[in-house]
């Protein structure tokens, strides 16, 4: 949703609904955290803004990065702008995020290493304890290095469980927005990774099923009121973006 859920959108969907959770585009932690150090307060102001934090919350701030002590910093700057939820994202299929020179794996390719999830939250809760604010995890049901590794191996839900029980295991996450699809993360761009790993609800649903003390929110491909109430009616909460864009 880069490029899109900006701060002019999000002010749009609030006005047709008061009751929606917004949520920003991906918000790099390196840069947000850079330009606070460089004294680049108008940057940083941009970056976080709420176009009427009065009337926008509840909104979430979406973060993209893998260092514990980077995302801590970037929460306890965000946490004067009202957010009602700071989410690490570890589904988007960009594998790299840039600081300056320096490029360290975020998105997606964190389903890698559950352990390095863990410590990143961990690090984004206790930066966001005196708030209450809730520190949640937006990823995909696995990660598949190429298509036809996709194509070889298929989707294991055992993937999407372990990932989800080790990073809850710290007890700092609740809430899982799982987009229903793997991620291919060297032959397929961002669009692809829309279209071509099929989706799997099924394995939402089952985790639904099999871990009811957690907050989970479906995404991916939900493009009718019917279907999105249909999921509702299953316990799960509902995430869309396209279909968001293609007809507020």
């Amino acid at each position: 949703m880069m490029g899109y859920t900006d701060f002019c959108f999000r002010r749009l969907l609030r006005l047709i609904s008061p009751k929606l959770v917004l949520w920003t585009e991906m918000v790099n932690a390196y840069e947000l955290v850079y330009k606070a150090r460089e004294g680049d307060l108008e940057s940083v102001r941009r970056m976080l803004r709420l176009s009427d934090p009065s009337a926008e919350p509840p909104t979430v701030l979406q973060l993209g990065g893998s260092t514990p002590e980077i995302l801590a910093e970037a929460v306890q700057l965000a946490l004067p702008f009202g957010y009602s939820e700071i989410n690490l994202n570890c589904g988007c299929p960009g594998s790299d995020a840039q600081k300056g020179t320096i490029t360290e794996p975020c998105g997606a390719a964190m389903m890698k290493d559950a352990s390095v999830v863990r410590e990143c939250t961990t690090a984004m809760a206790k930066a966001a304890a005196s708030s209450n604010v809730p520190v949640s995890i937006k990823c995909r049901i696995g990660t598949h290095n190429t298509v036809k590794d996709m194509q070889r191996d298929g989707d294991v839900y055992e993937t999407l469980l372990d990932f989800v029980d080790s990073v809850a295991s710290a007890g700092h996450v609740k809430r899982f927005h799982v987009h229903a699809r793997s991620a291919v993360l060297a032959d397929l761009g961002v669009e692809g990774n829309r279209e071509v790993p099929p989706l799997r609800h099924d394995f939402v649903l089952r985790l639904r099923n099999d871990r009811p003390e957690l907050e989970l929110t479906l995404n991916g491909g939900i493009k009718s009121l019917a279907e999105a109430q249909s999921h509702l009616d299953h316990g799960l909460d509902v995430m869309v973006g396209r279909w968001a864009i293609d007809d507020p």
